[in-house]
């Protein structure tokens, strides 16, 4: 399809990410739970999310 992709460095589980098309997204705690046994941390997320999505815009 000619569509590029990357691979997360963390699990997203299906249902944990709501946007409403327009620049805004809610997750839920779930994901930081899923992720900190796979030893990602709280900080690292939420640096992975501002670096790439920019939340802040």
């Amino acid at each position: 399809m000619g569509i590029g992709t990357y691979r997360l460095p963390f699990t997203n589980a299906g249902g944990n990410v709501l946007t409403d098309g327009i620049g805004s997204a809610f997750l839920t705690c779930n994901l930081l739970t899923e992720n900190r046994y796979n030893g990602i941390t709280y900080e690292f997320f939420q640096g992975f999310i501002i670096r790439y999505h920019d939340p802040y815009q």
